[in-house]
């Protein structure tokens, strides 16, 4: 019986774990708005990394953005068929639209180069369709459709 019960734990779990990874980011337009104050009144690169297979999510998850930076064209010829990068640089005041047009898109993750200390990288949420970013003074925050921040 107990065999029969892990057994079935073990089904329940690796058959959630192949739906969760067959269900991409959604993920149609990007937002983004730089406050006239934004890294301290100069231009913010931003790059959503989009995530296509297993391997390279876990390793952009742990970078902050200046290392997401330093490193970006090496992950780029590493993992060609992998990875797509949307680049923006704002300068404050600017506001830029971009729509992603890769499919099968399992990961994303959102990295903005501050002069500021911190991580400035926020992994996506699968179920987010459209994601406004706000760069601020000294890091950005992620507005919902209603306006709520996070």
């Amino acid at each position: 019986m107990k065999r029969l019960l892990c057994a079935a734990v073990a089904l329940v779990v690796l058959t959630g774990c192949g739906l969760s990874w067959q269900r991409g980011l959604e993920l149609e337009e990007v937002v983004i708005e730089a406050q006239p104050d934004a890294n301290g009144n100069a231009a913010v690169a931003v790059d959503v990394a989009l995530v296509v297979g297993p391997g390279i999510a876990d390793q952009l998850a742990k970078l902050p953005a200046s290392e997401w930076f330093r490193r970006r064209a090496q992950f780029q010829r590493d993992y060609p068929d992998s990875l797509a990068v949307l680049s923006w640089e704002l300068v404050p005041g600017q506001t830029t639209v971009g729509r992603p047009e890769r499919g099968g898109v399992t990961d994303g993750y959102l990295f903005a180069g501050y002069a500021s200390p911190g991580d400035h990288r926020l992994r996506l949420g699968l179920e987010e369709r459209q994601l406004r970013v706000v760069l601020q003074a000294t890091d950005f925050v992620i507005q919902g459709p209603a306006g709520e921040g996070r």
